[in-house]
């Protein structure tokens, strides 16, 4: 099993999209890929999570490779409120 990890928010679905595309076509192994995202659309209504059905699509297109692949949604919003809300780096947004 292959874990694979994605971050960001709905700007960066066409590039995982492609990154996805090339990772199943080297490999053939199951693969497990986690998708960190979140909605800060308070700060900035750019700020969209990535939708679920992106996520289904993704998933939907890694089980047609190896159907023990599959992709998983996590939403990082409570930790990112409770550990970096008021971080310095978040005025570089």
């Amino acid at each position: 099993m292959i874990n694979i990890m994605f971050a960001g928010n709905y700007k960066v679905y066409d590039g995982m999209l492609i990154a996805s595309l090339s990772i199943l076509k080297h490999c053939k192994e199951p693969i497990t890929a986690y998708v960190l995202t979140m909605d800060l659309t308070e700060q900035n209504p750019e700020f969209k999570a990535i939708s679920k059905e992106n996520i289904a699509r993704l998933d939907s297109l890694y089980k047609e490779t190896n159907k023990a692949s599959c992709v998983k949604m996590i939403d990082v919003k409570d930790v990112f409120m409770a550990h970096l809300k008021d971080s310095p780096n978040n005025e570089n947004f």
